[in-house]
């Protein structure tokens, strides 16, 4: 096994080594907003902010969701991150930015011209959280910035990875004079989980329902951290269903039957994050990491006591062009004191392509996940970069996933490779196709073909 794995990380190499030779041939400047031209795009210094258009919303709301400031460097690719983050806002019908010569040579003036919205409005969106997957909207009714101070309030109805949530959400961005937010959500919904009885899958759903109360910093070191407290209710099915053979059963495994109580969960989490990233759509340089302590306990208001912890990081760095080599880790740990639904899962789309949905995971899910992935990417297309239609990958994944009780090993480690590209649709956003082939073969399966919506990671 051990020289097959050798033999194919050899070929990968070779074939990274073919596309991007490939890529960089035709590879092709991006338009930007000082107007198109050969070589390097101009870095220019900011040297004030003008605003237009907004008669309600304050000067302050519009700075606190921008990266930059004057006196700094800038070129065409932060421009358009920057009027993305607004955009994104939906404070706005319309964001425009445009510069205008300064006082002298190298200096610009930063017109900023937004068409604002005045009355509550249905929104349909579709898209990736960096922490928690694909997810669409279908739709939501939103107050956002109704009174111009930059506070988002809305009614979502939410379809993610195998979960549906109708929530109301309040966030206020001004507080401590716009050094920090805090927001509120009150949520119910339902996930479905696959448990892999044998050979045989099988389905569960978990009702929910309950609160969250989160604050955190925007400024120096503050913006770093998040404390949240959660407080949710947990009614899972006392049945599973097999699809495949079309019958129910109530005779639980019993590490699923332990947790069918209707149980509430009271957690605190302190969650310290960075994002060092040149641009949150297509990152050629940078970091982004999260590091998340929780610890659920009865003086919580929790049934059960336990702790999780979770670290999520990502390194990208630009190789030559456009093309990018992307890594990503991501580690898990609680006890087996949590409930399966609160535990971790491998396998699938968003966790280690190449196999099934949740196929790598054991009865009653794990306690202990380890999770890598490594990225050569290369746009194929290049119209409006960082924010261009369609992009190619080639990929290497590999994980491993044990319960309480058990040491994590090498051998005991899954990988698979292959091929994937990006395209980005209406709505839904970007969209991504993966052809994987799993150098560890489960069910005889040796090929997967998975769709899902965002970047890995």
């Amino acid at each position: 096994m051990k020289g097959s794995l050798f033999k194919f990380q050899t070929r990968l190499c070779l074939a990274v080594c073919f596309w991007a030779g490939l890529i960089f041939f035709s590879s092709l400047s991006h338009p930007s907003v000082f107007g198109q031209g050969r070589g390097a795009p101009p870095r220019l210094t900011v040297e004030k902010f003008e605003f237009e258009g907004n008669t309600k919303t304050n000067d302050e709301v519009i700075l606190r969701h921008l990266t930059i400031q004057p006196g700094d460097t800038v070129n065409p690719a932060v421009l358009e991150a920057n009027q993305l983050r607004l955009a994104q806002t939906n404070f706005f019908k319309d964001v425009e930015f445009y510069a205008r010569p300064g006082s002298e040579k190298g200096k610009v003036i930063l017109v900023i011209e937004v068409q604002e919205r005045h009355w509550p409005y249905f929104q349909f969106e579709g898209g990736h959280s960096d922490l928690r997957g694909w997810f669409f909207v279908p739709a939501s009714l939103r107050f956002d910035n109704f009174f111009g101070s930059g506070n988002m309030i809305g009614l979502r109805l939410v379809l993610g990875d195998r979960i549906g949530k109708l929530s109301l959400g309040f966030r206020n961005s001004n507080l401590f004079d716009d050094t920090a937010f805090w927001d509120f959500e009150l949520f119910g919904g339902g996930r479905e989980f696959i448990h892999y009885l044998g050979s045989d899958r099988s389905t569960q759903d978990v009702g929910f329902g309950g609160l969250r109360f989160q604050i955190g910093g925007q400024e120096g070191l503050f913006k770093h951290l998040n404390f949240a407290y959660r407080i949710e209710t947990h009614e899972p099915d006392e049945f599973i269903d097999f699809s495949d053979l079309d019958s129910t059963t109530t005779l639980l495994p019993p590490d699923i039957a332990d947790d069918v109580q209707e149980t509430q969960i009271g957690a605190f989490s302190f969650i310290l994050n960075a994002d060092l990233r040149d641009n949150p759509a297509y990152p050629l340089n940078g970091f982004w990491g999260a590091l998340s302590f929780e610890l659920a306990h009865d003086e919580l208001g929790s049934d059960l006591n336990f702790p999780k912890v979770m670290l999520d990081s990502r390194f990208y760095k630009r190789l030559f062009g456009r093309q990018v080599f992307a890594f990503h880790v991501k580690g898990g740990y609680t006890t087996d004191n949590s409930p399966f639904y609160e535990r971790f899962y491998l396998g699938g789309a968003n966790s280690l392509r190449g196999y099934p949905d949740r196929r790598l995971t054991p009865v009653g899910w794990g306690t202990k996940l380890f999770r890598s992935n490594a990225e050569f990417r290369f746009p194929l297309s290049t119209r409006n970069f960082p924010f261009h239609k369609f992009s190619g990958i080639l990929f290497f994944d590999v994980g491993g996933i044990w319960q309480s009780g058990q040491t994590p090993k090498f051998d005991d480690l899954f990988s698979a490779a292959g091929f994937g590209f990006r395209y980005k649709l209406p709505i839904l956003g970007m969209t991504r196709f993966d052809f994987s082939f799993p150098l560890n073969k489960v069910d005889e399966n040796d090929f997967q073909f998975h769709v899902s919506l965002g970047h890995t990671f």
